[in-house]
């Protein structure tokens, strides 16, 4: 290229020349002076598009070079931060509360209640077993047994008094000493026989009724253990707080004001089963009762017009009793 140039530069004056005789000579010199000008320009059009693109081809080798260049530097072993941090653990955040595992129902209830835990339990025991209890000795069959009305009465009809008597003192219902009761003063007139038939119907109200009064004790002394493992916790927790020299912690007043709470609400669950069956064990008993004295007046209304023997008669009545 270099001596293309050299070469063009040393014709110059040459054509110059060449030119100005030309123009000297011939006619048609306009034409020629613009085909020779042209021809001394398209050498010099041509040499600017050849540096131009020798230019562009540069900056496209050296891009070309930059990856290799970067593919061929050696591992210096040094990584980046961010790859030699150690990884944090799956499920962990920066933040994050993990949650705690609660205990069982039960464990729980044995915590917070604590001194009250026994005492409750033991009452849950008693009032649960009364219930119970009470429930199975206020059944009918105890008060009026089906199968020995049809007997005592059958006899009866049959004037078979005195295996009548013995059916009915041989029994444990609430019947059937009432009129084993009856008949054992019926020697004496019907009128001593129905005082003795109401002295034992009185005796009996007031067993059923005794019975039934510790359940409603135990009710109300449930709910005052309830009440008093409520204040028991507050003051423990008031304590808590007066004493401490900061502000304590939410989970260290938890205790007290879970045994405040676990015990109110234990005394509630005794409590409020205890009365509903107080009220409806009490009402089957009066129901009974009188069911009873209906019945015991149907079986005995036919000795009415029996009299007293006197009392020779009423003593030996009551020596044959005795015996």
């Amino acid at each position: 290229m270099c001596r293309g140039l050299a070469g063009s530069q040393q014709a110059g004056p040459l054509r110059v020349a060449l030119i100005a005789a030309v123009l000297v000579f011939l006619p048609d010199a306009p034409d020629v002076v613009r085909t020779v000008a042209a021809q001394d320009q398209q050498p010099a059009h041509e040499q600017e598009v050849m540096a131009g693109a020798e230019a562009d081809e540069a900056p496209a080798a050296d891009a070309e070079q930059e990856p290799g260049a970067q593919d061929e530097q050696p591992e210096t072993g040094d990584e980046p931060a961010e790859d030699a941090m150690p990884a944090e653990p799956e499920g962990a955040t920066e933040g994050e509360i993990q949650p705690v595992q609660a205990p069982p129902l039960l464990v729980w209830i044995y915590r917070a209640a604590g001194i009250f835990f026994w005492p409750q339990l033991a009452l849950s025991v008693l009032v649960v077993g009364m219930i119970v209890l009470y429930s199975l000795q206020t059944r009918r069959d105890n008060f009026l047994p089906e199968n020995f009305i049809r007997e005592f009465e059958r006899r009866l009809k049959e004037k078979r008094y005195q295996e009548a008597f013995d059916l009915a003192r041989a029994g444990s219902s609430y019947l059937e000493r009432v009129l084993a009761a009856g008949l054992a003063q019926l020697s004496a007139g019907y009128s001593k026989a129905v005082e003795a038939m109401d002295g034992v119907a009185e005796e009996e109200d007031l067993t059923y009724e005794h019975r039934l009064s510790y359940l409603s004790m135990l009710a109300n002394v449930a709910t005052m253990v309830g009440l008093l493992g409520t204040v028991w916790g507050m003051v423990a927790a008031f304590r808590q707080i007066a004493v401490a020299a900061v502000a304590p912690k939410p989970s260290e007043l938890a205790n007290d004001v879970s045994m405040a709470l676990i015990t109110t609400v234990w005394g509630l669950l005794q409590a409020i089963p205890a009365v509903v069956a107080y009220t409806i064990l009490r009402n089957r008993v009066t129901r009974l009762a009188l069911e009873v004295q209906n019945e015991r007046e149907r079986l005995m209304t036919r000795f009415a017009s029996v009299r007293g023997r006197g009392r020779a008669g009423a003593e030996a009545s009551e020596e044959k009793e005795r015996k």
